[in-house]
């Protein structure tokens, strides 16, 4: 029966293998982490059946006690060696994060919801802890919530197709703001804005009043304004008692959102350093987060750290080899430092991981400007 167990068992770390080979950046890890639970169970059984063999050892009468004393000192000594990093005593950031994504919206209001961080902590906060019950939730990929887009029995392949077309008649026709915890790309290219607002970000439909905006002295509809972040918003560090490595991937990304929403909104307004500092402290959290990497390279270019950014821009590149968005600004980088070769060799990699047009016609850019027309005439032909 143990052999089957851990037979079965170690299919999840082979499969993990594979799936990692493919995705080895931390968040699509922390996706596929839990699978492991049935190998620490398999572990389990199988250091039961080495306790149960070491008392079978021993003849003489103080074998057994001996044994026994010394198991269960290595069980305590282990709880008591990671007790400090597994307590979570009074951690709430998790419900914090589901209420304060609720908190702020107008009473009534709309907000669409895609990933599963948002989607099952606002469910706990409105049906368990029946907090701001008046927002309408609704589920873009699915039908939690009820099923206003009519998914049920239509190809998943086709849902995002589906919540494209309903979406736009929504903000058409909606007298409520209507919100979104992560503005769609589909909708972006439609011409939808969306307008930070703290955790969240409200849809505008350019070229249509906006419900609950207010009025101008002439009765024209003015603009929302730019969010701001109030003087008592956390911190992501401040969220993660003990330091951010004590805390999972999940978690950590629940805190990188808040220092990130406050650099963003300063960044919009043109507040370069002090979004640097907010983008610095997501980062400090966010340290195996592609994004958080990208987005604080960005901002030490902005403010005349280039050190810095060429840092973090190999660090993000570390993190995610397979993703073509940091080699891509890395050599975008590379090549406004005039290190014109250099960022070839980079676009050709950026290439190679994700075939564009547009990044075959960067390569032969940059191959012009380091004097080697040859290379630049190949990659012309291969940008089309």
């Amino acid at each position: 029966g143990l052999k089957i167990v851990l037979l079965s068992a170690l299919t999840v770390p082979a499969a993990l293998a594979i799936v990692i080979a493919f995705s080895p950046d931390a968040e699509h890890f922390a996706q596929v982490e839990p699978f492991l639970t049935p190998v620490a169970a398999a572990l389990c059984l199988v250091a039961g059946l080495g306790a149960d063999s070491l008392l079978r050892l021993g003849r003489s009468a103080w074998w057994r006690p001996a044994t026994i004393t010394a198991l269960a000192a290595g069980a305590l000594l282990t709880g008591v060696w990671h007790y400090r990093d597994c307590d979570r005593t009074g951690f709430r950031l998790a419900e914090r994060y589901g209420r304060d994504l609720l908190r702020d919206l107008p009473t009534g209001s709309t907000l669409v919801l895609d990933g599963d961080n948002e989607t099952f902590l606002t469910a706990y906060a409105t049906r368990h802890a029946h907090f701001r019950t008046d927002v309408e939730l609704v589920h873009r990929r699915g039908y939690i919530f009820g099923d206003p887009y009519h998914l049920r029995g239509v190809p998943r392949a086709k849902w995002i197709e589906v919540a494209h077309r309903v979406d736009l008649e929504r903000l058409r026709s909606a007298n409520r703001p209507v919100y979104y915890t992560t503005p769609p790309l589909d909708l972006e290219a439609a011409g939808v804005r969306f307008l930070s607002a703290g955790l969240v970000h409200r849809a505008i439909l350019l070229g249509r009043a906006q419900p609950g905006s207010p009025r101008t002295s002439g009765g024209n509809p003015r603009a929302p304004a730019e969010w701001t972040p109030p003087a008592d918003w956390p911190k992501s560090t401040a969220l993660l008692p003990g330091g951010p490595r004590r805390y999972d991937y999940v978690a950590r990304k629940l805190a990188v959102s808040y220092s990130d929403a406050a650099a963003r909104s300063f960044w919009n307004r043109g507040q370069l350093e002090e979004a640097y500092r907010w983008f610095t402290d997501a980062a400090a959290v966010g340290y195996d987060n592609v994004g958080a990497r990208l987005n604080l390279a960005t901002a030490a270019a902005a403010v005349g750290e280039p050190e810095q950014a060429l840092s973090e821009l190999l660090a993000a590149r570390n993190l995610a080899p397979l993703d073509p968005e940091p080699v891509g600004r890395l050599a975008v980088f590379l090549s406004v430092a005039g290190r014109h070769r250099d960022a070839a060799l980079w676009f050709e990699k950026a290439y190679r991981l994700m075939p564009l047009p547009s990044r075959a016609s960067d390569a032969a850019h940059a191959w012009a400007l380091a004097g080697d027309e040859a290379r630049a005439k190949s990659w012309r032909g291969r940008a089309g």
